[in-house]
């Protein structure tokens, strides 16, 4: 029993596995956020009372939708990690791999620091906290949240140029993947109550369908090299 168990974690490739389903749960956690919590007013274009009025009577959701985001973000950092790595094992080069983690990880970064600047609001607003100081933090955590749009780009960009290159996945979602640089970029300037704003709904949805494609298409990968014999391998 501990030999099976010691063997199973020695197997690189189920840590691999579990490093490439991890981008479709990200995807999971997220849309669970959404169905079972209300999403927050727009802070800009909301009044300082009614803001505050708001977090007082959705405190509890907000926390837990906080929390939920905050395991979708560390789900997303080990799915990038497990990308990141395949990359650099496939390519050969440094640069890319590297800087395609890096965006990773200040990705997770920003949605961390909005989440937590939402969930501070929700709990001052149920201590007293005057409106107009809630108001400005959550001011702040819709423009952060809005700047992670650049961390996306060169997410996109780098995975894109490298998943060509190594042929990791079907090519197709390598050109797919280009197709978010340009939309992250736009999305980035959708500043609440800009002309552009209705770039950031359809730049959730195309990062929502990037992260589950890639993870269905890096296991499906990963599956099919597990199958073949020893003496008949896939090429790199």
């Amino acid at each position: 029993m501990e030999s099976s168990i010691s063997n199973a974690l020695d197997d690189t490739s189920i840590w691999e596995r579990l490093t490439y389903a991890s981008g479709a749960l990200f995807v999971v956690l997220l849309i669970v956020a959404a169905v079972l919590f209300p999403m927050a007013p727009s802070a800009t274009d909301t009044s300082a009372t009614h803001y505050a009025a708001w977090l007082v009577d959705h405190h509890d959701a907000v926390l837990g939708q906080a929390y939920l985001r905050g395991l979708a973000a560390v789900v997303q950092l080990v799915f990038i990690g497990g990308l990141a790595s395949l990359l650099w094992r496939r390519s050969g080069t440094r640069p890319l791999p590297l800087l395609l983690f890096g965006a990773g990880l200040l990705h997770t970064g920003i949605l961390f620091v909005s989440n937590g600047a939402l969930a501070t609001a929700a709990i001052a607003a149920r201590a007293g906290v005057d409106a107009s100081s809630l108001r400005t933090v959550g001011v702040f955590s819709d423009t952060v949240l809005t700047l992670e749009a650049f961390a996306e780009a060169v997410l996109f960009a780098t995975a894109a140029a490298l998943l060509l290159r190594t042929r990791a996945v079907p090519r197709w979602l390598g050109w797919f993947s280009f197709l978010g640089v340009p939309l992250a970029f736009v999305d980035a300037a959708g500043f609440l109550g800009s002309p552009v704003e209705f770039i950031g709904m359809l730049a959730l949805f195309f990062s929502l369908v990037w992260f589950l494609a890639l993870s269905v298409a890096l296991l499906l990968d990963s599956r099919a090299k597990s199958t073949v014999p020893a003496s008949h391998p896939l090429p790199a």
